[in-house]
C-alpha cells in the first residue's frame, strides 16, 4: 500500500501526531491528535506595513520585523 493511500485511509494531514505501538509482533497505529488541513492562502496579508512618507512602495528587502516589535514595545 503507498503512503498516499495510508494517509487518506487513516485521515493522516500534515502535523497529525501517531503513535506506533508494537503488540506481540502486530503493529498498530494510535492517532493520538489530528490537525486540520490549513489553507496557506489564509495567511497571507497578516502584516500590513505603511507606505513610505514619500509614498513610495516598500520593498520586502526593506521590511525587518523586529522594527515592529520594538515599536509595539515603546507604545507600553
Amino acid at each position: 500500500m503507498s503512503s498516499g493511500r495510508h494517509q487518506a485511509r487513516y485521515e493522516l494531514t500534515p502535523g497529525t501526531q501517531v503513535e506506533f505501538v508494537d503488540e506481540g509482533g502486530v503493529i498498530r497505529l494510535l492517532v493520538r491528535r489530528r490537525v486540520p488541513v490549513s489553507d496557506p492562502v489564509a495567511g497571507f496579508g497578516l502584516v500590513k506595513v505603511k507606505r513610505t512618507k514619500t509614498g513610495n512602495q516598500r520593498r520586502l528587502s526593506q521590511f525587518d520585523s523586529a522594527d515592529l516589535l520594538k515599536q509595539r514595545r515603546r507604545k507600553i
